[in-house]
């Protein structure tokens, strides 16, 4: 109730068409959500039409540590069978994207900036590689 009840969440328009180009570059995608539930994340992707295009998921809630913490960054490039400086973050949270990839040793971080998101941190010491 606490994920679903108080957010209305669907996925952004472009998402698709995005990903669908992405995957054209023979990389791997995966998410690192901060989430309560074990099971919200892969059933959006599942309703959004989405799932094919990630291969790791990686859950605060099963990892037991949540963005900023550098462990759950590195837990998620071991598991994708990468060093962290071999992986690009791309993410909308200064906070917990943007200084948590940092933190870890990612080759890069790329920050997506919408207009809900003007409450988060906005200086957390680490700039974005890319916006």
């Amino acid at each position: 109730m606490i994920e679903t009840g108080r957010f209305n969440r669907t996925a952004r328009p472009e998402m698709k068409k995005v990903m669908e180009e992405l995957v054209k570059n023979d990389l791997l995608y995966g998410i690192i959500s901060n989430v309560l539930s074990l099971t919200q994340v892969p059933r959006n992707l599942v309703d959004y039409g989405l799932e094919s295009y990630f291969s790791k998921l990686v859950l605060s809630s099963a990892f037991g540590r949540s963005k900023p913490d550098p462990s759950i960054f590195l837990y998620a490039a071991q598991e994708a069978g990468f060093l962290p400086e071999e992986c690009l973050y791309v993410g909308n949270s200064p906070l917990k994207d943007i200084f948590g990839a940092s933190n870890a040793g990612f080759l890069g971080t790329v920050q997506i900036e919408y207009l809900e998101d003007i409450d988060d941190v906005k200086d957390p010491g680490v700039a974005p590689d890319y916006y």
